[in-house]
Parts: C-alpha cells; structure tokens; sequence
C-alpha cells in the first residue's frame, strides 16, 4: 500500500463540485448588489487552501518500468536501462527519443495530484463516465527500482474553462483526485510517436536532379544539373527538360534547393508494409518527390567545435505523399516507414508551377562567368574574349572583396584588339536587363531564321545560344539553348 507523504490537514469533505458551486452564487450576489447600489460592495478576499499532494515520490533513475495502457487499447511497456534510456519491452531495438525520455520519467516518478475530489470515488460510480473513469484515457502502472509499484487511472479533462486538470484515481486510495494537465498529457502518447526520427539528409551543394512525379506515375516536372557540383558555375546550370527543355532561373532554383534542405519528418506512424500503405493512401501516391545527390564532400562542425570535412556517397531520395490526416499534416513515406510531414511544407513542392522556375530574362549567364561571347547579327561576326588574372596584395596575398571573393583584373579583347571592359560591362548590362514580352503560342515552332545570334563560352567551358528570330511585325522569338518558349518587342 502507498503511504501519503504527510501534508497540512483540510477539512473533509465529498464534492469539489460543491465549493465551486458555492463560490459562483457568492460571486452572482455581489455583481447584483454592485448593479443595485451603484456601488463597490466591501468583497472580503477569497482564498483556498492549498490542497495538493504528493502519494510517493522517487527519484527518475528510480523507475524500473512503466506501462501505458490507453483508451483506444494500445498498451506498451517502457524500460529503463542503466544509461538512463527507455526501450520497449519485447523490441529493445526500440529506443524512446531523447526528447521524450526526461519527461516521461518524470512524469512516472512523483505520484502525485493537485486537489482531492471526493473522499471515496466508489460512491460516486453512476458518474463514472462523466469522470472519464469507466474507460481511463491512460491507465499507468509504474515499477520502481527499490520493490514499490503504483497504478493510477487518469479520465477526462476537468469540465470547468477557469482550471486545467484531470480525473485520477489510484489503485490502493479510495480517494478521487485531479491531476495537473502538463503530467496528464504526458502520458497520454501512442508508442509510434515516441520513435526517435531520423532526418533526411539533403545537401543543396550535391543536388543534381530533381524529379516531381504525379498521381498517375507521370513525371510532371524535373530539373537536372548541367555539369558537376563542383563547377564555378553551377547554381546557373540548372535545365529544365520537363515540361518544357530550357534553362531554369538562378535565383528560382536556389529557392528551390534552399527548401528542399529544409524538408522535416513529423512523427513516425507505422512500419510501410503492403497493407499499411493502402491504408494510408501511398500504394498509389499523390505525389513523389526524387532527388539525387552526387557524390561529395562538406564541411561540418563536430560536437568539439571544431571544422572537418565528410565524404558523402551518391544517393537518391525519395518522398511519397498520401493521404491527409488532416488540414494540416500529410501521411508520407520515405524508405521502409511511414511519418507524417506538414501540410504546408509540402505544398511548397506539391503546388510549385514549374513556369515559376523560368527566367523571365534571356540572358541566362553570368559576366563573372563568361570568358567569351561571338556575336552574329546583319553587320557580321564580332568576338570577344575575356582573361581574367587574380589581383595580389603587396604581401602576396590574394586580393578579397567583403564577401570574401577573389578580385581579378579583366582584359577583353574585341575581334582580336584590346577594348575597355567597362565598356563591355556596360553593353552586357544592358543586354542583362532585356526582359521577354510574354508567352509563345503552344507547340509553336520557329520557321524564321535568326537575325542576330550570341554564342557565349563559360569559364567551365558550356555553351549557351541566345538567338532572335521573327515572329510577327513587332516581336521576336527568343531562342535559347534551341528551346522557343517566349517573345520579346523586337529591338
């Protein structure tokens, strides 16, 4: 039997209820007299007594085990071993997650309770329902390390907006007792969600294909890196070749990866087998999310603080959604498990208008990036062709910018001869600030040949094609990379 820890004595008494119906009439009175009088009535302070209690109280090492039993007929047994962690008994593969451990022994630990509300729960049984009683929402039975066990029974929420507790009775105590809400919630956890989570592990730096898959297994956009990771150039190398083939935009597409890096498993629900992905809507998903990532290396900082660098081997991801267990969570499987994920997070992708992702500006490279360019239009060939050499400091050190970046001096050559790059700057600023009109017709094809052709050479050496060719009496269509999707006011 459990032994009270000894408290200041109250007065007896059978109902809660009954103070607390006592204490509204009072409060009425007053409001009715105040309104009568037109006066501040002389209210004498209200205070209560301090009624809480502790029923036996270890320490959290002192937990052996505990089950948990709740209403819905889940029951699991935790078990604490010497380190202090809990696995479930029967799968000691199982470990709790470290963010449930503490507060979960703690909550096991001390028995105790905040009010007594009845002095004999056995008499009040015709309210057993209402008390949430007749089928606990939890039913905990502790085992601690020096021999002592304890049971205890938690019901409904009280009925009262103004107070946050629970129903309890405890095995061996004849009394009826409230419960703190924070203790009560603690307990009150499916087994599922207690697994510890692994994240996904996704680089921005080694993506180098993204792949979106709809209900019907048809691929409904990707893009796929133009090169290797560690070019120079690489954020602008990103193509499109679903819907449409063409560059994507630099800035859409760090979005893009940006968000991806961010994606975040919710609790864990079930093992993915045959039957449980029908269950949840993932034997035919929604959608697929696929990425895959080169091999490569990135720095990381170790638990010391101190920088290192980790080798990563290619590898492909993969995200099925399904269906939506509500307006804000999704059911979704990666590998051999399924999790639930924020809704919004995933419309992020699931919503994403893959015409979004292309630039609105022709030029698709960078000046910092370009080291030659053949421009063909009705005056002829002209070539330029730009050497860049890093700047030195009178210590022999590389020259930096703020962000860090290596300064060089810039000579280009026009056809051969020597010309000022600021005034090549100039001109490419101009042709960087060329923004398209609007959208070519569907499955327009372009007949005209071009009027005017830029060929431009990468420090990584790609090749891009701008070119324009007529499309009516006023616009031209803008070719690029041999892909015709936009018009532009011919210029």
């Amino acid at each position: 039997f459990m032994q009270s820890v000894p408290r200041k004595k109250r007065r007896a008494r059978s109902r809660r209820w009954i103070w607390v119906a006592a204490l509204a009439v009072a409060a009425a009175g007053i409001a009715v007299a105040v309104v009568l009088t037109g006066q501040q009535a002389n209210v004498p302070a209200i205070t209560k007594e301090d009624t809480s209690g502790i029923l036996m109280q270890h320490e959290t090492n002192e937990v052996a085990s505990f089950q948990l039993t709740l209403r819905d007929g889940e029951s699991y047994t935790l078990l604490q071993d010497s380190a202090g962690a809990l696995t479930v008994a029967g799968d000691e593969s199982f470990t709790v997650a470290s963010a449930y451990q503490e507060s979960l022994l703690s909550a096991v630990s001390i028995l105790s309770y905040t009010d007594v509300l009845a002095d004999d729960w056995t008499t009040l049984q015709e309210y057993l329902s209402e008390f949430g009683l007749d089928t606990p929402q939890v039913s905990v039975h502790v085992a601690y390390t020096d021999g002592t066990e304890a049971t205890f029974h938690i019901g409904n929420a009280s009925p009262l907006e103004d107070e946050s507790w629970y129903y309890m009775t405890v095995d061996g105590d004849p009394r009826l007792f409230a419960l703190d809400k924070g203790t009560a919630e603690e307990l009150m956890v499916h087994l599922a969600s207690l697994r510890e989570i692994t994240q996904p592990t996704i680089h921005r730096a080694r993506l180098d294909a993204i792949t979106f898959t709809g209900a019907g297994g048809e691929i409904t956009a990707q893009w796929l890196l133009d090169g290797d990771i560690t070019d120079a150039d690489a954020a602008s190398n990103w193509r499109m070749t679903v819907p449409y083939a063409y560059p994507a935009e630099e800035s859409a597409m760090t979005a893009l990866r940006k968000n991806l890096t961010n994606l975040r498993l919710g609790a864990y629900v079930t093992e993915a087998t045959a039957e449980n992905l029908t269950a949840y809507g993932l034997d035919t998903p929604q959608f697929t999310l696929t990425l895959h990532m080169a091999a490569g290396t990135t720095g990381v900082t170790n638990d010391d603080g101190t920088y290192a660098t980790k080798d990563w081997p290619e590898s492909t991801f993969v995200l099925k959604i399904g269906n939506a267990k509500s307006d804000m969570v999704d059911y979704v499987q990666v590998d051999n498990g399924i999790y639930l994920c924020s809704h919004f997070s995933l419309a992020t992708f699931r919503d994403l208008n893959p015409k979004d992702t292309i630039s609105r500006y022709p030029l698709m490279v960078s000046l910092d990036d370009v080291v030659g360019l053949t421009v063909t239009d009705s005056s002829g060939i002209t070539t330029y062709t730009l050497t860049r050499e890093e700047q030195v400091a009178e210590n022999n050190e590389l020259v930096r910018d703020s962000n860090g970046n290596i300064q060089y001096n810039v000579t280009c050559l026009c056809n051969g001869e020597e010309m000022s790059y600021d005034v090549f700057a100039a001109q490419w600023e101009q042709l960087a600030a060329l923004r398209v009109t609007g959208w070519l017709p569907n499955g327009y094809e372009v007949t005209a040949d071009a009027h005017t052709s830029l060929v431009f050479t990468t420090i990584s050496g790609k090749v891009h094609t701008l070119s324009f060719a007529p499309y009516d009496a006023l616009h031209d269509a803008v070719i690029l990379d041999n892909t015709a999707l936009f018009y532009v006011i011919r210029e």
